[in-house]
């Protein structure tokens, strides 16, 4: 009997398998003290980070408004942005710079070239010197786990999204619809799904989420418009690569 009731509780601990979107990638509709929470589950070099940036200058966008036949798989809200609507912050896609470095006490969120996530603090990413080795890069703040550690922050709820690391490499997004603590949601995410490395990205009413199932665009967390979007495309050849770890 003590055997079954613990095998019983390894499996109600564990996160449901949630479905897949693409190989390699997975949404799971997890429960944070009775609230949803949205989960996107990336192995590294599964799918291609792309910033998308509303069609015209100054202008904005929500999820619902990416135009059909170009919608990626995956799509939620950047970074933060100003009075008059202009991203703020590190924006690079296909190595490129899109917006500038910001010398802020935030932290940069990239993936290398070959699909691996990485974060590190403002000062301590070496741009434009890495340039060569940076698929993808969106800068945000604050920083909310660095190796498995919790960062000091400032309290307050919100509704909020957040991308991470977990301890096996994968890449994790994580929407919290409902309002919640950054440092409750950092250490729901670690201690369930196992998140060592965490940024916070735009929240609030920006916080979105959209995603492509069975071939219908299904917006899971509505929100404002925003100038920047995040989005998780198939990868060419629609298999995940085989990445070291």
């Amino acid at each position: 009997m003590g055997l079954l009731l613990l095998a019983l509780g390894l499996v109600a601990g564990e996160p449901a398998a949630g479905t897949e979107l693409a190989v390699g990638l997975r949404w799971t509709e997890d429960r944070m003290d009775d609230a949803a929470v949205h989960i996107l589950r990336v192995r590294p070099g599964a799918a291609t980070w792309r910033v998308l940036r509303a069609p015209a200058p100054r202008t904005a966008w929500r999820v619902e408004d990416l135009p059909e036949g170009e919608r990626p798989l995956v799509a939620v809200n950047g970074g933060y942005f100003d009075v008059d609507g202009a991203a703020m912050g590190l924006l690079v896609q296909d190595g490129r710079e899109l917006n500038p470095l910001r010398r802020a006490d935030w932290g940069v969120f990239w993936i290398d070239r070959e699909g691996r996530g990485h974060l590190h603090h403002r000062r301590d990413f070496a741009w434009p010197k890495w340039q060569k080795k940076v698929d993808f890069a969106v800068q945000c703040g604050p920083r909310v786990r660095v190796r498995g550690k919790p960062v000091e922050l400032r309290p307050g709820a919100a509704r909020r999204t957040l991308v991470g690391i977990r301890g096996d490499g994968d890449l994790v997004l994580a929407v919290f619809p409902s309002r919640v603590e950054l440092r409750d949601a950092g250490r729901w995410l670690h201690e369930r799904w196992d998140v060592r490395d965490l940024l916070n990205l735009d929240g609030g009413s920006s916080t979105q989420l959209a995603l492509s199932q069975g071939g219908t665009w299904r917006t899971l967390a509505p929100g404002v418009s925003v100038p920047v979007l995040i989005g998780l495309f198939p990868r060419a050849g629609g298999a995940a690569p085989d990445v070291p770890r």
